[in-house]
Order: structure tokens, then C-alpha cells, then sequence
């Protein structure tokens, strides 16, 4: 049996529905499966993550962070992505996924998802987006900064 790609994904709000219809649904099948939204570190969210070949990440927009890519990495699943907004500083290209520019970039990284080590993306995760690791990230720019004012 071959792969089986999952979609899941909040389909809400007007615009969203009109562009599943339009976009979506007409390449749903056995292979292709949309299973609805997910809650935030829910059971079936982390088991797919966890056995996933990638995780396709289309963003069209400036994303401030992309929790979900870190997410993915966590479970050792590479993350395929757009340069876009924070997706270079959080995915390491050829590391821990691919970030791309066109689509055709992107179909291409999809292709080659399965030479990225998990065990690199869970590294990733753990080194820089730990709660533990952030709060002291924060800190240590929240001392700079006092610092810098105290001084000038």
C-alpha cells in the first residue's frame, strides 16, 4: 500500500470553505484523506506527526512563529515550508526540513523529506524551543536590554 497523505485544518469561515471546495476537495480520495482540525498537542496530532514522512506547511502569509512546525520537529518529522515570516529562523533548510520559494520547490522538498534525520529535527526542537530554553532566551535579552538602559 502506498502513502496516504492526511489534511487536517480548521475550515471554518467563508473564505476558508469556498477555497476547500475549490482547491481541496476535488483531489480527496483513498490516498487522500481531510480528517478536520486538530486540537493544540492533542493524541491523534502527535501520532500523526510522530509516523509522518513531513509535514507540509504551505504558509502564504508573514507567520510570526509556526508552532506547529516545531511541533512537528519535536516528533522528529522534517517540516516542507515557504520562505516566509519566521519559517527560515525555525526550520534549518536541509536540516530539519526544506524552505522553499515556488511551489515547484516545494513539491520537489516533499519528494526528498524522507532524507532528513529525525533525530536532527528533535534536536532542533529540544536545543531551541523548549519552554525552559525560551524563558532563558527571553531573560537573558530582558537583562540586555535593562542593562543597556541602566548604562546609557
Amino acid at each position: 500500500m502506498g502513502a496516504k497523505l492526511v489534511l487536517a485544518g480548521k475550515v471554518h469561515e467563508q473564505a476558508e470553505v469556498l477555497y476547500f471546495e475549490q482547491f481541496i476537495r476535488p483531489y480527496l480520495n483513498e490516498k487522500i484523506t481531510y480528517i478536520g482540525e486538530l486540537g493544540h498537542w492533542s493524541e491523534e496530532k502527535m501520532r500523526l506527526f510522530s509516523r509522518g514522512k513531513g509535514y507540509l506547511y504551505p504558509i502564504q502569509w508573514e507567520e510570526p512563529f509556526g508552532i506547529t512546525m516545531v511541533e512537528a520537529m519535536a516528533c522528529g518529522t522534517p517540516v516542507i515550508t515557504f520562505k516566509r515570516g519566521s519559517a527560515p529562523e525555525v526550520v534549518e533548510h536541509g536540516v530539519t526540513g526544506f524552505v522553499v520559494e515556488t511551489m515547484e520547490e516545494f513539491v520537489a522538498a516533499a519528494d526528498q523529506a524522507g532524507s532528513i534525520s529525525p533525530f536532527k529535527c528533535r534536536e532542533r526542537a529540544e536545543n531551541l524551543f523548549t519552554s525552559q530554553v525560551m524563558v532563558d532566551s527571553y531573560e537573558r535579552l530582558y537583562k540586555e536590554v535593562i542593562e543597556k538602559r541602566l548604562t546609557s
